[in-house]
């Protein structure tokens, strides 16, 4: 099962992404934190998720599961990577 991981684009959007993963039938993954270089003092949300899907899938998925309530999680699928580091 091929492991895929994402992060938050601002910070304080990790406690909506659980809401996300949940509409997308996801229930078990990790959750970390990540420092932006330039902004190191900036913490940022990462989470890293399995699926049966392929990543194209599974970004198409992420895509269509945000909604108005987690509408601040629109971009979350452009970081979307295969493995267990976010694309920046």
């Amino acid at each position: 099962m091929p492991t895929f991981t994402f992060r938050c684009e601002i910070p304080g959007d990790d406690k909506h992404v659980p809401r996300l993963l949940a509409q997308m039938g996801i229930t078990d993954y990790v959750e970390s934190e990540i420092s932006e270089a330039t902004f190191p003092r900036i913490k940022l949300g990462v989470f890293t998720v399995q699926s049966d899907l392929d990543l194209v899938a599974f970004k198409a998925q992420m895509e269509s599961a945000v909604d108005d309530s987690v509408y601040d999680l629109h971009r979350c699928y452009q970081t979307l990577a295969e493995g267990d580091k976010p694309s920046w």
